[in-house]
């Protein structure tokens, strides 16, 4: 016997246990290795729809952004407009104040009304409020 391997003495039973799974294995090796390639071939297939899924994915949002920005580039005329007409608004309001002030100087009129809006609570509900036809009778209430 060679004095440098060291070895472990094992029952019988274990060594002929070891060598039949080493058969069923070499058995088994040729079917396992073609079960092998399908489950491969199936995970390929997988990744490559799911690739296509995630590309799909990209030009949709790709899409959507391209169409929020046109929108975007619609819009902004309208946006600008109307930010005009709003200052224009102050400034018209601003200038009926004025007028306002100068006619009370000149008719010596001295009352202080607040330049304060009317409170929401004060106003009648619009839906209450309806105009009357025009050359038709006009509603209760």
């Amino acid at each position: 016997m060679v004095d440098d391997e060291a070895y472990e003495i094992m029952p019988y039973k274990e060594i002929v246990a070891l060598k039949k799974e080493i058969e069923a294995l070499k058995n088994k090796s040729p079917s396992s290795s073609g079960d092998f390639h399908n489950s491969i071939s199936k995970i390929a297939k997988s990744m490559d729809s799911m690739l296509e899924l995630f590309h799909q994915a990209a030009e949709d949002l790709s899409a959507e952004e391209n169409t929020e920005e046109k929108f975007a580039k619609k819009l902004k005329p309208v946006i600008d407009r109307l930010n005009e007409i709003i200052e224009q608004n102050k400034i018209i309001a601003e200038g009926m104040v004025a007028i306002a002030d100068i006619i009370k100087k000149q008719s010596g009129i001295n009352v202080n009304i607040p330049h304060q809006p009317i409170p929401p609570s004060a106003m009648p509900p619009l839906d209450q409020h309806q105009p009357a036809p025009i050359g038709g009778p006009t509603p209760p209430g």
